[in-house]
């Protein structure tokens, strides 16, 4: 794929040796270094560039609609359930993420948290078996915890497989680690929140569109 313009759309963590990499890809390259402030100001930044990398701002369906050059969306994460990216797919724009780049931070950061709350003898249920999910459970399984997990597609793992629903009734600490898109939006519902343990807990640094209803989650919390 020839490109000719390239945008950076937003805040991102390049440094400048990365950035002058990027500026070999293209004949014109513009790198921004703060948010857009409204998605006006994303189309227009965008403009007729026909790649562009984003790293946290939600590319919408009208964005991408007002931007007829775009041909490849780079997302600088692991997850793109953020941004419309499906719909990108579905037009012919390339989509790419960054696989596996956070697994190591991502699972140190979950398991730093849980140490403020006392887990010992708890059983993991890990929903999702990628990278992160799998790290996850490895590491709770050499500090000896119990680990059931669910996957959307079968997975070979040392760990015990059960059901979606299981994973809610048996698990003292629910880890989601699925990516968020149309197909698991909402796949979180109310009737498995209530058949949760007593002081379960539960970690979800994917997106709260997990959930079925968000209010219902915050009700629970409270």
């Amino acid at each position: 794929m020839e490109i000719k313009k390239l945008v950076v759309l937003d805040k991102n963590d390049f440094n400048e040796e990365q950035k002058n990499e990027l500026r070999t890809l293209a004949n014109e390259v513009i790198i921004y270094n703060d948010m857009p402030k409204s998605e006006e100001e994303a189309i227009e930044r965008i403009g007729n560039a026909d790649a562009v990398i984003v790293c946290w701002f939600s590319l919408t369906e009208k964005i991408i609609d007002s931007c007829k050059n775009l041909k490849y969306l780079g997302v600088v994460a692991t997850g793109y359930g953020w941004l419309s990216a499906d719909y990108a797919s579905k037009k012919g724009i390339m989509v790419t993420t960054v696989p596996g780049y956070a697994t190591k931070a991502v699972s140190n950061f979950i398991f730093k948290q849980l140490g403020n709350f006392d887990i010992e003898n708890k059983v993991f249920g890990i929903i999702g078996l990628g990278r992160i999910g799998n790290k996850l459970a490895e590491i709770a399984a050499e500090k000896e915890f119990s680990v059931i997990y669910w996957n959307r597609t079968p997975k070979v793992a040392k760990f015990k497989q059960v059901s979606f629903d299981e994973i809610f009734k048996e698990a003292d600490i629910v880890i989601l680690q699925i990516t968020s898109n149309q197909e698991t939006k909402g796949i979180v519902k109310n009737k498995n929140l209530d058949e949760l343990k007593n002081n379960s807990i539960i970690v979800n640094v994917v997106s709260p569109k997990l959930f079925e209803d968000e209010e219902n989650l915050v009700k629970l919390i409270n």
